[in-house]
């Protein structure tokens, strides 16, 4: 993993920044410590079209579920 400086890192930020999106990643250094990472971005979820496209033809929409309770009424209706 390459090291560069935090100077010569704003010297040379969009050449670290292709490095980044070809995969490298790279440490930016104060006085020789490491102080941040330079890396590629990854997408933490798929897009929501991908998504959705991947499920279609699995879901199944059902009809409304009647309530069990529907004759008598709801218990929160009757004061418990």
């Amino acid at each position: 993993m390459p090291q560069h400086s935090i100077a010569d890192a704003r010297r040379h930020l969009s050449d670290l920044i292709d490095a980044a999106t070809r995969g490298e990643d790279i440490t930016i250094t104060r006085n020789g410590w490491p102080v941040a990472r330079l890396q590629p971005y990854q997408q933490s979820r798929p897009p929501i079209d991908g998504l959705l496209g991947a499920m279609k033809g699995r879901v199944t929409l059902l009809e409304k579920h009647q309530n069990s309770d529907q004759e008598g009424g709801d218990a929160r209706d009757a004061g418990a």
